[in-house]
């Protein structure tokens, strides 16, 4: 049987969103295929693994740990930060840890919900290209500052179907970490900028249906860069849905985000051992409680007039 392998690098901030991002997708699951879920990490304690052994065995499933410290020299002239610290680098040095007899995997962000069966998606004929994406759904025009021809697509690296055979052939990890250390101030979006940088012709479009991102929920959809038939499918039938956020601290997680199908991210979190499905998000301040409610009426079209931007400007100083 043709197993899926699946794979998240995650840290100890992101280990409760994976943690539901892996309920979701067990609970998801309808084909007769066995999904093996790899999970790439630097610093995770036994009793952090042990947190996944009630979600392994209640879905019969396999769940395998891959410590890439032993990798960290690939990393030695990139600078991390806090929004983009090495966990989030580590989906370039997949190809590292995997050993020839693998193909394929489907790579994933940990905030990330799976809202239905993934086969669908494994099943996609990439042998032709590098890595399979969903474009990004915002216009891209930054196309001379990462080097890449006038026209050509930008994807968003948050869910990739990855060749890894073609990967690791053409070097795809030392070429995209060389483009990094030597462009920085090109890659606001480090990883996914240089990804862009190099694979601009070597990947495949997918249905935003396979990534659905927070700008449809924030955005009309002439605004974005998809076909009124595609946005409509990814709004009324995502696959997956990624919460990539709008501004700071608007995760389904953070108590001022208003993401419409939030709901889901804490349906699966329920179903995750403790101590995560009891996690319930509060303001900090009165800000915050500001902060929603502008939120909320910046998606719901209402945001015009000087009262708004002035409410704005006071949460935002």
């Amino acid at each position: 049987m043709n197993s899926i392998h699946v794979v998240s690098c995650v840290d100890k901030n992101y280990l409760q969103h994976l943690g539901a991002l892996t309920v979701s997708l067990f609970e998801n699951k309808t084909c007769s295929n066995n999904i093996i879920y790899h999970i790439v990490h630097d610093e995770l304690s036994e009793s952090d693994k042990a947190l996944f052994a009630g979600i392994e065995k209640k879905y019969h499933a396999a769940i395998v740990f891959h410590d890439i410290t032993h990798l960290y020299h690939k990393y030695e002239h990139i600078v991390a930060n806090e929004r983009y610290p090495y966990a989030a680098l580590h989906r370039l040095l997949i190809s590292e840890i995997f050993p020839p007899e693998f193909k394929k995997v489907l790579y994933l962000d940990c905030d990330i919900i799976i809202n239905g069966d993934i086969s669908g998606l494994w099943n996609i004929d990439i042998n032709n290209y590098v890595v399979a994406a969903v474009e990004d759904a915002v216009p891209f025009s930054r196309h001379s500052v990462l080097m890449m021809p006038e026209k050509r697509l930008y994807f968003n690296s948050g869910v990739l179907l990855i060749n890894l055979e073609k990967w690791t052939h053409l070097g795809i990890t030392d070429k995209t970490l060389k483009f990094m250390m030597n462009f920085p101030e090109s890659c606001p979006y480090p990883d996914q900028d240089a990804l862009n940088a190099i694979l601009y012709n070597d990947w495949l479009r997918l249905p935003p249906k396979y990534n659905q991102q927070s700008a449809l929920h924030y955005l009309p959809g002439k605004r974005l860069v998809y076909s009124k038939t595609e946005y409509a499918e990814a709004l009324k039938c995502p696959v997956i849905i990624h919460y990539t956020g709008v501004i700071k601290n608007t995760k389904p997680w953070h108590y001022i985000d208003v993401h419409p199908l939030k709901k889901y991210y804490y349906k699966y979190l329920t179903i995750t051992p403790p101590p995560w499905n009891t996690y319930v998000s509060h303001p900090q301040n009165i800000k915050d409680i500001f902060m929603k409610i502008y939120l909320w009426l910046f998606r719901h079209k209402m945001k015009t007039g000087i009262v708004f931007r002035n409410i704005f400007k006071f949460i935002n100083p």
